[in-house]
């Protein structure tokens, strides 16, 4: 499966086309699916023919959140002609929609004039590894990295625990690779989401400290998170985080 960009030189504005290629001599009658909670939404279906590639939907970034978890069913066959049977498949996995905003995630391919971001559905008759990772998961994965420290000023930090503190950089350099295409809104937006990713992955974890290290400027970053906290964390304690080891830019929360 691949999504080819419509113009990669605006990677963080741009829209995708999504298609499903085969490599091989089989016919496949295919099913693209997405998740929605515990049921499955077809997005396409039909029939691949053999060293064809074929065009699954075109969408835009809104449509991002729908796809984060997808599944491809197969059924190969030769049409009139004896064959070597090939067992159905159903492969469910994740895609990172964050690579979206990346230059580098998107590479040539043989298949594609454009760079592209491909997932292997089959491989050499073996179907791709399934890759389900829940928000439980992430949380634990995180929590074991308590002990974990690194320098402030790593570049590509996303969040870091220290002494039991969550620190999360949102500076928009810290997340994304390049900002090219983006208004300062769309900025501002995806800086908000990742607040409220990690907020949503610790709000119940009573006592948690987080600092958000969002840097002094005008304060928009600022004023947009606590309003943030105000209509849907307002339970939550915030200060100021210590001057000394953030300076002016960075608050910290308490769950």
């Amino acid at each position: 499966m691949a999504f080819v960009p419509d113009d990669i030189k605006v990677i963080s504005n741009t829209s995708f086309a999504s298609y499903l290629v085969n490599d091989s001599n089989y016919f496949m009658y295919y099913q693209y699916l997405s998740a929605e909670g515990k049921a499955w939404k077809s997005r396409s279906h039909g029939l691949l023919e053999p060293n064809t590639k074929l065009l699954l939907e075109e969408f835009g970034r809104e449509v991002l959140n729908e796809i984060e978890h997808v599944a491809i069913q197969l059924i190969a066959f030769k049409d009139g002609k004896t064959f070597a049977q090939k067992p159905a498949v159903s492969v469910e996995f994740r895609i990172d929609t964050v690579k979206f905003y990346k230059l580098h995630t998107f590479s040539e391919s043989v298949f594609f004039e454009e760079p592209v971001l491909i997932y292997d559905i089959v491989k050499a008759d073996v179907p791709g590894r399934q890759v389900l990772v829940s928000a439980d998961d992430i949380k634990s994965a995180l929590l074991q990295k308590k002990d974990l420290e690194e320098p402030k000023n790593k570049a590509g930090r996303r969040e870091v625990i220290k002494n039991n503190v969550v620190e999360v950089d949102l500076h928009i350099n810290e997340l994304l690779d390049s900002t090219a295409g983006m208004s300062n809104s769309e900025m501002l937006n995806y800086q908000l989401d990742k607040f409220r990713e990690v907020m949503e992955c610790y709000k119940n974890k009573s006592g948690q400290k987080i600092v958000f290290i969002h840097g002094k400027g005008d304060g928009v970053l600022r004023k947009a998170l606590l309003d943030e906290l105000r209509k849907k964390y307002n339970k939550c304690r915030y200060q100021d985080a210590s001057f000394q080891e953030y300076g002016f830019g960075a608050t910290m929360i308490t769950i």
